[in-house]
């Protein structure tokens, strides 16, 4: 760094995953988001890139899980419920698991 210092190449360290959540310039511009998703628990992630005074980035959630929302996409796409469910009956498509009804 100090030879590339020296003779004024443009660089930049290669930071550490520890280093780089706690960087000045991560802290002051907000780039990592937290939240709990029901299964993975506590996340850290990077929030929106681009920040907007009038319509701010809302993180309601982690995403989904493997099915959650197959039914309500695919009756938005126009499929009929009985074509739905037979998907779901022969494993073309996957719903979550509903633990309430075991």
């Amino acid at each position: 760094m100090e030879r590339l210092d020296n003779h004024d190449v443009p660089h930049a360290p290669v930071l550490t995953r520890g280093e780089m959540i706690n960087h000045p310039q991560i802290l002051a511009n907000d780039v990592i988001v937290e939240h709990d998703h029901p299964q993975a628990g506590r996340l850290r992630q990077t929030r929106a890139p681009a920040i907007f005074s009038g319509t701010p980035t809302d993180y309601q959630r982690g995403g989904p899980g493997l099915g959650e929302h197959t039914q309500e996409v695919l009756l938005e796409a126009g499929i009929a419920q009985d074509t739905i469910q037979a998907l779901l009956q022969t494993g073309a498509a996957i719903a979550e698991h509903n633990h309430e009804s075991d």
